[in-house]
This record gives structure tokens, C-alpha cells and sequence, in this order.
């Protein structure tokens, strides 16, 4: 009986470590327009495509522009990011919504290219 308890209690951790872990990687996928305070803080994925990028040595600015509507769009950030050869590309960026002069940004932690 007391071995049956032991599994038991194992079991129960690993599944709820498990769930923990999964929760981690629900991210949602936005459009810009959507973005509002209520992200502020919290980890998005965003579409559309880079322009106006800017480099200023440890760090990078951009917009990302809305693929349906090329007035959408939000100012991004990245550190030590090579994005030379993105302007006008599609892509998925992951980060994080910050506010910086009471605007909407997103501090990118992944930057895919999707064409």
C-alpha cells in the first residue's frame, strides 16, 4: 500500500510539471490592430512584414507592418539582432509587449523569416 502511495504522489508531480511546462508555450498569434494594454508584459506572436529598421550598435529598431493593412503596424526591438537584409520581408516575430513613451512595442525574442 505505502509503494502504491509513492507512484502515486510521483505521477501526480510529473503531470502537473507537465502542464506547467506546456502553459509556458501558449503563445498567442495576434494581429497588430489587436494589441492593446492588457498585453503589456505578456509574450505574443505577431505577422507581418519589417520596415524602417534602424541599427544603433547593441541594439535594433523596426515596425512591424500588418500583412492585411499596411497602416497596422508596431514598433519592435531586438538586442544584438542582424536584420540587414529583412527590410520588407514577412515574418513572425515572438516577444514580449512592452510600453516605452506611452507607446505599444514588442521586444522580440525570436525573429523568423516565413518567405
Amino acid at each position: 500500500m505505502n509503494k502504491l502511495r509513492i507512484i502515486s504522489l510521483i505521477i501526480s508531480i510529473l503531470g502537473i510539471l507537465i502542464i506547467l511546462i506546456l502553459s509556458k508555450y501558449n503563445i498567442p498569434q495576434l494581429n497588430i490592430s489587436q494589441i492593446n494594454n492588457d498585453y503589456i508584459n505578456k509574450k505574443v506572436s505577431l505577422t507581418g512584414y519589417i520596415i524602417n529598421i534602424k541599427n544603433y550598435g547593441n541594439f535594433t529598431t523596426f515596425y512591424i507592418q500588418d500583412i492585411n493593412n499596411e497602416n497596422q503596424k508596431i514598433q519592435g526591438i531586438c538586442s544584438l539582432c542582424n536584420l540587414s537584409e529583412a527590410e520588407n520581408k514577412q515574418v513572425q516575430v515572438i516577444g514580449r509587449i512592452e510600453e516605452y513613451r506611452e507607446n505599444l512595442q514588442i521586444r522580440s525574442d525570436l525573429i523568423s523569416y516565413l518567405n
